[in-house]
């Protein structure tokens, strides 16, 4: 089925500008990832420094040269203790680097989901949302950006290793650059053995990730019809699908890594061998020797760490395409206009829509005039709450029209209608804040302004019972505050934001008759606003104070003189 989505162009560019890339992040994080590499640099002229200082104490060791022992002894010492605090100091750029580079990962992966289309962020569901920010944000941080860090500090101990080989003894690299060949090999096959069990292994994340949310959401439901066998064993069965892929995954790198580390002692015990031989027959020293042996082990110790963490690394491509997936708009925007504030109706005319082989409203017709209060009723599953989305923009209609004024819906900005728009739903969100963030939504308002809404909105018993008034601090989604406190904040929420048009999907249903009354009460009494309240509840003594009542039936919307 095919839709347009209603977003505006800011929107659009927005996307485009905040995509997420890899390399992107790294260059974003470039103050610790530049001081990581100078660091490393540092650390490996030092080594190759303290390297010829060790030839030299060697030999002159094995001749009984005095002299030059005594000559190099305390800069080789103070170059020694100097790479423990050095060492220190790299492990905190690291740290640092990782934590930036994670930070920057999730920033703007958060700001591209509120950049998503809301319908398709709707269809796809949140389960895949948090498992991106919680399961793959951190394989990516333990399978990338701490990985990164090795990456460069085994570049530069490799050129450093090759460097004082050149130096020394440039032949033994003859030796040495086919068996680095073989390792290189190695790296390559390992990747591509690790990339599709790691692809898989975050399908079966997401799959878990959703399953448990799912779960756990429909806890009542689960104690209720005891369900929890069921619920528990294909918990189980998920569970273990990520556990035994993890385990492969595991498998599959310890065994490479085994056979780079053999790879590896060979190359070393054949130089040594060598090594040793060279010295018998007086062509090469002590000192020379020693120093060759720890440029070698150092120069393949690289090669084996970069077989280690370069195929995680390249088995996160997968994981960060998937993300990626999830944040790409799929649909064609376009530029809308501004919408100015209601000045007449809102009107329906032949909509109809479905939802996959589900038909909902098949040429349906409705007028809302602006300042009219509205009650819309039906069966469960008629439409009701369609009509409301389809209001909100969530949707567009198969066929048909819907009419601001003079202008289509789906022609009008998102933001600019929105922000004339108030939504009050079952279930209100509240913020882990204060009673005022939670009016204003953390918008500056004058205190004069906010007065007068938290009277309309019939609050002021509730700021009279708090001891810190509007800065009192809600917490767990306004737990301690009752299902008629929740509803009248977001009364005062609309208020606020001086919409024109209130949409009310089912707001009395967890309220008691008497404050369900009372909040009813108080919303038809509130002048130049549009009110839509869609519910199952209708009470004698306040239906007669709408202006039209609606039944949402077959597909139809009939009037209260058509009922």
């Amino acid at each position: 089925m095919s839709r347009i989505i209603d977003n505006n162009q800011s929107s659009l560019s927005s996307d485009k500008i905040t995509k997420i890339t890899l390399s992107k992040i790294l260059l974003l994080a470039w103050q610790p990832f530049f001081l990581l590499i100078i660091s490393e640099i540092i650390l490996q002229l030092v080594s190759i420094m303290i390297s010829f200082y060790i030839k030299e104490i060697f030999d002159a060791a094995v001749t009984g040269n005095t002299d030059i022992l005594i000559a190099k002894a305390p800069l080789f010492i103070i170059l020694v203790c100097g790479i423990f605090p050095f060492n220190t100091w790299l492990s905190y750029i690291r740290a640092m680097f990782v934590k930036k580079s994670s930070t920057i990962l999730k920033q703007r992966y958060l700001k591209r989901v509120f950049n998503k289309n809301i319908n398709e962020f709707q269809s796809s569901g949140i389960a895949g949302y948090i498992n991106d920010i919680t399961n793959n944000a951190n394989t990516l941080e333990e399978r990338y950006f701490q990985q990164m860090t090795v990456v460069i500090m085994s570049v530069t101990a490799f050129f450093g290793s090759l460097a004082i080989i050149i130096s020394i003894n440039w032949q033994t690299l003859i030796f040495v650059v086919p068996c680095l060949g073989i390792i290189l090999f190695s790296m390559y096959k390992t990747g591509n053995l690790l990339k599709k069990p790691e692809q898989k292994k975050a399908s079966y994340l997401e799959e878990y990730t959703r399953y448990a949310k799912e779960s756990l959401s429909a806890f009542r439901i689960v104690k209720s019809f005891q369900l929890e066998k069921r619920i528990i064993r294909d918990f189980n069965q998920r569970s273990k699908n990520v556990q035994d892929k993890g385990y492969e995954i595991e498998k599959r790198a310890t065994y490479l890594q085994a056979m780079n580390q053999f790879i590896s002692g060979a190359v070393v015990l054949f130089c040594l061998l060598i090594g040793v031989r060279a010295v018998t027959a007086g062509t090469v020293s002590i000192g020379v020797l020693f120093v060759l042996i720890i440029a070698v082990s150092n120069l393949i110790h690289p090669i084996l760490m970069l077989s280690e963490v370069l195929p995680p690394i390249r088995s996160v491509e997968p994981i960060f395409e998937k993300m990626e997936q999830h944040l790409k708009n799929q649909q064609v925007q376009k530029i809308k206009k501004p919408y100015p504030g209601l000045e007449q109706q809102i009107s329906l005319t032949n909509v109809s829509f479905d939802y996959p082989d589900i038909p909902v409203l098949k040429n349906a017709n409705a007028k809302f005039k602006k300042g009219g209060k509205y009650l819309i009723i039906g069966p469960s599953g008629s439409g009701k709450s369609t009509i409301l989305r389809l209001l909100r923009k969530y949707f567009n209609p198969d066929h048909g029209q819907i009419m601001i004024d003079d202008s289509q819906l789906n022609e009008i900005d998102t933001d600019s209608y929105y922000q004339k728009l108030s939504n009050i739903e079952q279930n209100i969100f509240i913020f882990d804040d204060t009673i005022r963030n939670n009016i204003t939504l953390f918008q500056n308002v004058s205190e004069e302004k906010l007065k007068s809404v938290i009277t309309a909105a019939g609050l002021d018993n509730l700021l009279n019972s708090r001891t810190n008034g509007l800065d009192d601090i809600l917490i767990n989604n306004g737990a301690e505050l009752s299902g008629g406190e929740k509803a009248r904040i977001a009364i005062a929420r609309g208020l606020l934001a001086e919409a024109d048009i209130m949409l009310l999907d089912e707001p009395f249903a967890s309220l008691d008759d008497e404050t369900a009354q009372k909040i009813e009460q108080k919303l038809l009494q509130l002048s130049n606003i549009t009110i839509l309240n869609v519910s199952h509840v209708v009470f004698n003594t306040t239906k007669n104070l709408y202006d039209d009542i609606l039944l949402v039936k077959n597909g139809q919307i009939y009037t209260k003189s058509e009922k």
